[in-house]
C-alpha cells in the first residue's frame, strides 16, 4: 500500500460567526500537519489540505492521514484568524467495537 492510498481521512465543519450564529461564506480553512519528505527522508510541516466554505458555512477536506495531530487555521474578511489544534485519535482495542464518537478530540 503506498502512501495515498493511506490517505483516507475526512474532515468536515462548518463556520459561524460567533456572535450572530450566522454562517461564513467565503472563510478560507486549511489544515496543517507533518508530511513525508522523501528527499529528506524526514517528516516536515505541510499544509495537508484546504478548502473554502460554502454559503452555509460547510467545508469539507479530504485525503487526509487518520492518524496524527494537525493543526486547523480558519480564516475571514473582517475577522481574526483562528488556530486550534485537533486530532484523529483512533483507539483500537482487539475483540471491543469502535467508538466513532471517541475517534476525534
Amino acid at each position: 500500500m503506498n502512501r495515498e492510498q493511506m490517505n483516507v481521512g475526512h474532515f468536515y465543519g462548518k463556520i459561524v460567526d460567533e456572535k450572530t450564529g450566522k454562517p461564513l461564506e467565503f472563510a478560507t480553512v486549511q489544515l496543517n500537519g507533518s508530511k513525508w519528505d522523501s528527499t529528506a527522508k524526514a517528516m516536515k510541516p505541510a499544509i495537508l489540505g484546504g478548502s473554502i466554505t460554502a454559503g452555509n458555512g460547510d467545508f469539507s477536506i479530504e485525503k487526509l492521514p487518520p492518524f496524527g495531530e494537525f493543526t486547523l487555521k480558519i480564516s475571514a474578511i473582517g475577522y481574526k484568524t483562528q488556530e486550534m489544534k485537533v486530532k484523529f485519535d483512533i483507539k483500537f482495542e482487539l475483540g471491543k467495537p469502535m467508538d466513532m464518537q471517541k475517534a476525534m478530540n
